[in-house]
């Protein structure tokens, strides 16, 4: 049978159209090619290029391959490149979680860039509700996470922070609390709000939680979408709800003693003293670091 240094063999014949030179691009003597090559037709039973004119042509069978056999040598390489990368401390596999209610804006770039350097990486990204993707760290089922800074980092986390998302509180237009005079923050505790939350387990210790009444749910478009057909009001990070915000489809609560827009550092967390591969860190270079997310006014 057919190896993959002979596919190669056989390929760069046919990229450069002859014996002599496919030898000095796999610098071997023309002598050596011609002998390899016979040797695996007489392995095989039948002839491989057409030597009959100046160009040593494919024949018909080995047409037929070459787009497989392409493949093949590309797998190869890849395979290769990759074991050497993992030989240079790529992991084989990375497991990130990631909050549901975290805008993804700052890290499809960096996603991408990852992709295009280590192809063959197994890349898990899990987003679920803050507060479920903080136990699978505590139980070592991920790599690491990325989160809104609370008040449950422990000592045995190690805690890098990544940039400032500014969450603002936004209902529809037409909810009651767009429309009251004299609005307070503490006047929010009144009116439901939905929160991207777990409904298992402990609640969420963030400071964005205000409301005595609460409807949970898994994702940034379902509080968006909800806050919209006037479920409730919701904290939503500004650059989530562009959109929203210029056509008015969700409105910024403006308050007359604090200002609507919290601050809140978005955290890369990982257990203390673990590994961090190759390209895990190269991912967390890639991230943006500059500056805050525009703000209800930007």
């Amino acid at each position: 049978m057919i190896s993959g240094e002979q596919l190669g063999l056989l390929l760069a014949i046919v990229d450069e159209g002859s014996f002599s030179a496919a030898a000095r691009r796999l610098r071997r003597t023309p002598a050596a090619i011609s002998m390899m090559v016979a040797g695996l037709e007489a392995d095989l039973g039948f002839a491989l290029f057409d030597r009959s004119g100046r160009e040593a042509l494919p024949s018909e069978r080995l047409q037929a391959v070459l787009a497989d056999a392409r493949m093949v040598v590309a797998d190869i390489a890849a395979i290769n490149k990759r074991l050497g990368a993992m030989a240079g401390g790529l992991e084989s596999e990375l497991t990130l979680g990631i909050s549901s209610d975290l805008p993804m804006e700052n890290i499809l770039s960096p996603l991408r860039r990852l992709s295009d350097t280590y192809p063959l990486l197994r890349v898990n990204l899990i987003t679920a509700p803050q507060s479920d993707i903080l136990r699978a760290l505590a139980r070592d089922e991920i790599d690491g996470c990325l989160s809104y800074a609370d008040r449950t980092i422990s000592m045995d986390e190690a805690v890098t922070g990544l940039w400032v998302e500014t969450i603002v509180a936004v209902v529809a237009p037409d909810h009651p609390l767009a429309r009251q005079q004299g609005l307070t923050l503490e006047a929010l505790q009144g009116h439901r709000q939905i929160i991207s939350a777990s409904p298992y387990g402990p609640p969420e210790t963030r400071s964005t939680l205000i409301a005595a009444q609460l409807w949970k749910v898994g994702t940034l478009y379902q509080m968006s979408a909800m806050a919209e057909q006037g479920l409730g009001w919701a904290n939503i990070p500004a650059s989530a709800i562009r959109k929203q915000l210029k056509t008015r489809s969700l409105v910024a609560l403006k308050f007359t003693n604090v200002r609507n827009g919290l601050e809140v550092p978005v955290l890369f967390r990982r257990k203390r003293g673990k590994k961090m591969g190759l390209g895990l860190q190269a991912f967390l270079d890639w991230i943006p670091k500059t500056g805050n997310a525009p703000g209800p006014g930007s």
